[in-house]
């Protein structure tokens, strides 16, 4: 049975919509020259202070997808766990990309925040070329990061500084992940 007209278009605005998905997920992983989702997960929790948490959801009918049961928690809700070093080109699974993280010394966290990377498929807000559209993904992952962690690091100041207004209170060292 041939194709419709509206389902050529349907099927061609998914593939737009997905090029433009994979573009901004590449640019991301690219910027911090990872190549799997743990070695992502491991720069942004290693080179940043109060060391975010990174996590992933990935796309129905991805590579990857069928394997791993992501009905219980996206990959790497906490902390990198082997699904994350098992998917080979995961910027073309991600469709969204989160940041949360502990605060060491006191029951408090900073919630997960998550990043669709469909948002810049919306060309009201976002124009430009592929490549345009990356570099504007990078740059907001890096403020999410940062944000996540300047709240982390706030908080853990406010649990851990003594109470007579020193702050010369260093950071806990945190274990390297494996």
């Amino acid at each position: 049975m041939p194709m419709s007209e509206m389902e050529y278009f349907d099927m061609e605005e998914q593939a737009a919509i997905g090029q433009v998905i994979t573009a901004c997920a590449k640019a991301i992983f690219d910027a911090h020259e990872a190549t799997t989702m743990a070695e992502l997960q491991r720069t942004i929790y290693k080179y940043t202070d109060c060391g975010p948490a990174v996590s992933f959801e990935l796309h129905e009918g991805a590579a990857g997808y069928e394997e791993h049961d992501l009905t219980e928690a996206p990959i790497g809700f906490d902390y990198p766990d082997e699904r994350a070093r098992t998917i080979s080109e995961p910027w073309k699974a991600v469709c969204k990309i989160g940041v949360s993280s502990i605060v060491e010394g006191s029951d408090a966290e900073v919630p997960l925040e998550w990043i669709d990377l469909a948002k810049y498929c919306d060309g009201d807000k976002y124009e430009g070329e592929l490549e345009d559209l990356g570099k504007i993904a990078v740059k907001e992952f890096g403020e999410l990061v940062d944000r996540v962690n300047d709240v982390a690091c706030q908080m853990w100041h406010d649990a851990n500084d003594e109470e007579d207004g020193d702050d010369t209170t260093e950071f806990y060292l945190k274990p390297q992940l494996p």
